[in-house]
């Protein structure tokens, strides 16, 4: 909610992150320290949380992938628009053939999806499912009385279960558990500071798509973790960022 909050200021106003912040401090949406927000580290338990509800097995939350909103920029914002998308921080699980993937770093959503959608400070929860295909639960997720209310109902559910047995301790997910973060495929667009597209193609490959804003190039491509390493480390051009895409 606090993140959500700020990016949508970002975009909408063209408001620095540090305003913004400072605005949603003094509205009650972040804490004196925001760091836990900012840096995705709240997101970060709460992703490994739902997964294990999800696989019964618990991460450590200080050991996965995790990348906060401090260094998004306007020109992120003027890119991620020119592509259709809003930028969002997203918390993500996914299991690999029976093993764990989780991260959290800021994303280039499509303003058509789900999770597009959710602005200010709203939460959004996308539950990709065998059957029923996406699935999506919505609501406050900032603010004094939505996160007072979802601890007294924590208290009241306890309270009213005291008497029976709940299974509340997780497995500890071992190494083994883990996927290989490296091998996580994604869209992913890449910003490099170039204004010709077939310099870029070059090196980078066939472009799916590609947009010019303020003397760079954004492009969207298909690669693992590893392989975009590779390419910006070896690029001739120099790559201002890479956002993953949703």
């Amino acid at each position: 909610g606090t993140t959500n909050y700020i990016l949508s200021k970002m975009a909408n106003e063209k408001a620095a992150c540090g305003d913004v912040l400072a605005d949603a401090q003094k509205k009650g949406y972040a804490e004196a320290n925001p760091a836990a927000d900012v840096e995705g580290i709240d997101a970060a338990r709460k992703i490994v949380i739902l997964a294990a509800l999800a696989s019964d097995k618990l991460e450590n939350p200080d050991t996965i992938h995790r990348e906060g909103i401090t260094k998004v920029t306007e020109l992120d914002m003027k890119i991620a628009d020119a592509l259709g998308c809003v930028i969002k921080l997203i918390a993500h699980f996914e299991n690999r053939d029976g093993k764990l993937l989780s991260m959290v770093s800021p994303r280039f959503v499509s303003k058509n999806s789900p999770l597009g959608t959710v602005s200010d400070v709203f939460n959004g929860i996308l539950i990709d499912t065998d059957m029923l295909g996406e699935v999506m639960f919505y609501g406050h997720g900032a603010g004094k009385l939505p996160t007072a209310g979802a601890v007294v109902a924590d208290i009241l559910d306890v309270a009213s279960d005291v008497e029976k047995v709940k299974n509340v301790i997780w497995n500890t997910a071992s190494e083994n558990d883990i996927a290989d973060f490296g091998e996580y495929v994604c869209r992913r667009v890449i910003t490099v500071k170039a204004t010709d597209i077939e310099t870029v193609e070059k090196h980078f490959g066939k472009a799916e798509k590609a947009v010019t804003v303020d003397g760079t190039i954004s492009f969207i491509t298909t690669e693992s973790e590893k392989e975009v390493d590779k390419l910006v480390k070896s690029s001739p051009v120099e790559v201002i960022k890479t956002y993953r895409m949703l």
